[in-house]
């Protein structure tokens, strides 16, 4: 039995130990939408809720064409005025944040922010 929980207990720092989201975290900006506060017994926690679009462009980045030196024509030049316009998802996450930056914040403000590419309802406030 003593195996199994030293297991657990091992496994659970592995898992902690992974790379945090304000390093892996796709940065964007996001609209407070609202604030809420809990109390467990005598600690409270504060949340803000914001909406953001999510970036496909930085969590999956294309590579950089090869450059071109041969001088182009008027219609390669046109062509390449092209926009390849991808505004991503509406999404909306429940931030943890601490007191100052509760009563920081009002409904409408604009915040930094990063969220996990594989869940964007996972987010953090990137100030």
């Amino acid at each position: 039995m003593k195996t199994i929980s030293v297991f657990f207990i091992l496994a659970i720092a592995v898992i902690s130990c992974g790379p945090s989201l304000r390093e892996t975290g796709i940065p964007t900006e996001g609209t407070v939408i609202g604030k809420r506060k809990t109390s467990t017994g005598s600690k409270l926690k504060y949340y803000i809720t914001v909406n953001f679009f999510t970036q496909p462009d930085k969590e999956n980045p294309k590579p950089e064409p090869p450059k071109d030196t041969a001088p182009k024509t008027a219609d390669e030049i046109i062509e390449g005025l092209t926009l390849d316009f991808n505004m991503g998802e509406y999404q909306t996450a429940e931030i943890t944040v601490t007191s100052v930056e509760y009563d920081k914040y009002m409904d409408g403000d604009v915040v930094k922010i990063k969220y996990d590419k594989n869940d964007p309802a996972i987010a953090i406030l990137d100030e």
